[in-house]
């Protein structure tokens, strides 16, 4: 009697804890649902802003040259070739937002490859990638992640850090694969270490998909250093982990006025 009451309560026991988890997951995919949202409502606004607002100005330096044709039969060789360049630089921001959509194919070496070329694209600052020696990356799920947090770290070292300086060390020892950013901005207090914002928010999800950690921590002598490291590189493939790859942090990163150290 007593063994059957023992089972009993250790039925009702494992019955609470799988309520429980199937509660988190509801409201964890709930919660990464509200963050794609917020994340398409960014995207629209960079594409308003910049996209089409490049392609507007081109439309409008058209139609003067239409009306200059009309009124003078002739156009000169440097209004076509202020066009030209108004629409290669709305391609090169199509370009660029793409990138930023879909970086491709990240398995084998090309993350790092994919990591120099996003220092290379960010804007107004000094940028710095140090890869001592070939990194492997099995599959594409886990390289795109990383990937995502360095893109979320660099967005938040330019958006609220104001750094001047951006390093991304990605290293290898026996038992991990480190990814660290570390920049010279304003810092990180330590609220803003453990609030709930979309972008830390992601990070850690990211991290978590991938059986790794995640830390933000203070740089020396100043600014914030985010490391996700990983002991394996098993990822959980879930539903959560399929709707996180279409997570991108949307800031403006494109420039080739950076400096990339090896």
């Amino acid at each position: 009697m007593l063994d059957q009451e023992n089972e009993k309560e250790e039925l009702v026991r494992y019955r609470q804890l799988l309520e429980a988890e199937v509660l988190q997951r509801k409201m964890l995919e709930r919660e990464v649902l509200n963050i794609i949202h917020e994340e398409r409502r960014r995207f629209g606004s960079q594409l308003h802003d910049g996209l089409c607002q490049e392609l507007t100005a081109a439309l409008m330096f058209a139609k003067h040259l239409l009306r200059k044709m009309e009124t003078d039969k002739n156009l000169e060789l440097a209004d076509l070739k202020r066009i030209s360049d108004m629409l290669l630089d709305a391609v090169d921001e199509a370009r660029n937002t793409a990138r930023g959509l879909y970086p491709g194919e990240l398995e084998g070496t090309s993350l790092m490859h994919a990591l120099e070329e996003l220092l290379a694209q960010t804007v107004g600052v000094s940028c710095f990638f140090h890869c001592p020696k070939p990194i492997l990356i099995q599959d594409d799920t886990t390289a795109t992640h990383l990937y995502r947090i360095a893109q979320e770290a660099i967005s938040n070292a330019l958006t609220h850090g104001r750094a001047q300086n951006i390093e991304i060390e990605f290293t290898q020892s026996a038992k991990h694969i480190t990814l660290a950013i570390k920049d010279d901005g304003m810092g990180i207090n330590k609220d803003l270490k453990n609030s709930n914002g979309i972008g830390l928010k992601t990070m850690r999800y990211r991290a978590d998909i991938l059986n790794g950690s995640l830390q933000i921590k203070s740089n020396t002598p100043q600014g914030t250093i985010v490391e996700c490291s990983l002991k394996s590189h098993k990822t959980k493939e879930t539903k959560i982990a399929q709707l996180l790859n279409y997570i991108v942090p949307f800031n403006k990163i494109n420039s080739d006025k950076n400096h990339i150290a090896f």
